[in-house]
């Protein structure tokens, strides 16, 4: 490719130095692992300290020096490592990232790391380490057809700039997801230049799960085939195939023929567990955070959630600033994508529980523009595998008194959209859901769906919508007996459920909020099946077909 220069991995320098150091029995291993880029060093070190005192009773500190041929030349600098508390546990100790800067090009540096202990200065590591200019947007560095290595190893230097030269198949490998924490964020780009990452699984409990765990950078024109991503988490979760947690910018990615399986496994109020097809978290507060041109191709999106959750087909959660009217671009994406959802309550959940789904995204604080649910994806082989459409069940988790119905919960299911926050302005234009939605939500106190967006907030403007509902069930509350103990009769339960559905959106809101002089549509017939004593209100509301809309949503799938 012209414009690229033609490396062999050596971009990144890793050294892996075993000193011991001993003071009392105190033994310290030692890893570093050197990025070099834009002229500069940056550092990242690893202590592993059985006595635990490092960074309690001493501090490391790193030193470059001149070379002077083949010795170690002038001392340049020293600075001082900290500890970075997000990746550390236990005896292994993990510093923040140190910088070395402003140093000559393509120069070779000797870098040594120290420890005073007892007053009495230790070297844990010595190394040569030499600058480099690639790694930049103009000078990304190529990552060849094949090399698993090389992709992985993008880990270690997380604000450079990369390109595929060909497809990678890890051929079934289960490897481990980059980039699993705000402070060690991917920072650079990926293009994937129109190549495949394919044939791998996922298998991790981070708060941050996804190929790309957190992203702060680009990642542009890059396809993945046959993913499988598994998680399991007590606490908070950011679930996606691409990205768990997104604040950079996501333009031109196809996703196929993968799998995503998320389960909680606590009831905790203060705890979300976000779930996307392709990204589980999208948000900032600065308005940079774009998910474009993106399409997801018979992808399978499986959610067991306890507590607070967000699942979509597409994005789990879309958040941003209270303060920014359509701050965020979420355009141009289409889903094909079959969603199962699996929801487990209790009646000892002490404050409001809110679980959305959508079809696209399950949470949505932001602008829509041209985009697409289809949810009728093929069959599966493989036994228990998400079938078409949206699928919800809710059971029962303890044998608590539920006498008030579980009115902690709240449920919202909407085709595209879940639940669509109320406190900014915006709009939901050119949005399109084909498919089914199958819902069980008996015994929970409030719920919503629709074949368009399942709670429809104020201040939003929706405009040119299509909804193909082929089939809406619900099965929603009912009302339940005891016995009187006084009387010895059978007595209908005095809780309070509320049922709103609808084709387009759940009539509740419809009358508030719907916007004069902005055209929804529906194309469809469908089979409508609801069973519950506490059906609030139902409008099927149709109007114009508009052929050029009709003419988009065609054009994604056909």
């Amino acid at each position: 490719m012209k414009g690229f220069k033609k490396i062999a991995l050596v971009i990144i320098t890793m050294l892996t130095v075993f000193v011991i150091t001993s003071c009392s029995d105190t033994k310290i291993k030692t890893n570093l692992n050197v990025a070099s880029r834009n002229n500069k060093l940056t550092l990242v070190a690893t202590f592993i300290d059985e006595d635990e005192k490092i960074f309690t009773d001493y501090t490391p500190y790193a030193y470059i020096y001149e070379m002077d041929g083949n010795e170690v030349g002038d001392q340049l600098e020293s600075l001082s490592f900290t500890l970075d508390d997000e990746l550390s546990s236990g005896d292994t100790f993990v510093t923040d990232e140190l910088v070395f800067d402003d140093l000559s090009e393509e120069t070779n540096y000797t870098i040594r790391i120290t420890l005073t202990i007892d007053g009495k200065s230790e070297t844990l590591y010595e190394a040569v380490h030499k600058t480099s200019d690639l790694g930049t947007e103009e000078n990304p560095i190529e990552i060849a057809a094949g090399d698993k290595e090389a992709f992985l190893a993008m880990a270690d230097d997380r604000e450079a700039y990369y390109v595929l030269l060909g497809d990678i198949d890890f051929a079934g490998e289960e490897i481990d997801p980059l980039f699993t924490s705000t402070t060690r964020r991917f920072e650079g780009g990926l293009d994937g230049n129109g190549y495949t990452i394919k044939n791998f699984a996922i298998s991790s409990n981070n708060q941050y799960n996804g190929l790309f765990g957190v992203n702060n950078g680009v990642i542009k024109n890059l396809k993945i085939d046959n993913e499988t991503i598994t998680s399991e988490r007590t606490s908070e979760m950011n679930c996606g195939l691409l990205v768990g947690y997104n604040t950079g910018i996501i333009d031109n990615v196809t996703i196929s023929n993968s799998t995503i399986v998320s389960k909680s496994t606590a009831y905790t109020l203060t705890y979300n567990q976000n779930v996307g097809g392709l990204v589980g978290y999208c948000g900032t507060s600065n308005g940079s955070t774009e998910v474009t041109n993106c399409s997801l191709n018979n992808v399978r999106v499986d959610a067991a959630v306890r507590h607070q959750a967000n699942v979509g087909g597409l994005i789990g959660e879309v958040s941003l600033a209270y303060s920014v009217r359509n701050a965020q671009k979420i355009e141009n994406n289409y889903a094909n994508v079959g969603i199962r959802v699996a929801q487990e309550i209790r009646a000892s959940i002490a404050d409001a529980v809110d679980i959305n789904i959508g079809g696209l995204v399950g949470f949505c604080a932001s602008a829509l523009t041209n985009c697409v649910v289809d949810t009728n994806i093929s069959a599966s082989e493989e036994e228990n595998a998400v079938a078409s459409g949206i699928t919800v069940t809710t059971t029962k988790a303890d044998s608590a008194n539920y006498e008030n119905g579980f009115t902690d919960y709240n449920l919202a299911v909407g085709g595209v959209v879940g639940n669509s926050y109320n406190n900014v302005a915006r709009h939901l234009s050119n949005i399109a859901f084909i498919g089914s939605l199958d819902v069980a939500a008996s015994p929970v106190y409030q719920t919503y769906v629709a074949g368009l967006i399942g709670i429809l907030g104020n201040n939003i403007e929706v405009d040119h919508a299509l909804v193909n509902v082929s089939s809406l069930k619900i099965v929603g509350p009912k009302a339940a007996t005891e016995t009187n103990e006084t009387t010895g009769e059978e007595e209908t339960e005095t809780a309070t459920y509320n049922l709103y559905y609808g084709l387009l959106i759940s009539s509740e809101v419809e009358a508030n909020y719907y916007q004069e002089n902005k055209i929804i549509s529906y194309n469809a017939t469908p089979t409508i099946s609801v069973d519950s004593d506490y059906v609030t209100s139902y409008e099927a509301y149709n109007s114009t077909d508009i052929t050029s809309f009709s003419d988009f949503v065609k054009g994604y799938i056909n």
